[in-house]
């Protein structure tokens, strides 16, 4: 085999390597980006229950105001009953 073939085996060889090792390195940036997606995705829903949770605090708290005032109207103790 001549010089210019063995060169050009070894290139290919090269070539073939290097094509290789990014098919590799392309599997875990895949798996990397699904779980990236997944995480996102669990964000998403973590950040609307805590919204939730915020909204039926605001609620909550709307109630017993709201329960309050009418009481001191009344001039009654209700809050206290309601709290129980």
């Amino acid at each position: 085999m001549s010089d210019d073939a063995k060169q050009k085996m070894q290139k290919k060889q090269r070539k073939a390597e290097l094509s290789r090792r990014m098919v590799c390195k392309s599997l875990p940036d895949e798996r990397l980006q699904e779980h990236k997606e997944a995480a996102r995705e669990e964000l998403r829903q973590t950040k609307k229950e805590v919204q939730t949770e915020k909204l039926k605090g605001a609620a909550t708290t709307a109630a017993t105001n709201i329960a309050e005032s009418v009481g001191s109207l009344f001039g009654s103790n209700k809050v206290k009953t309601l709290e129980r």
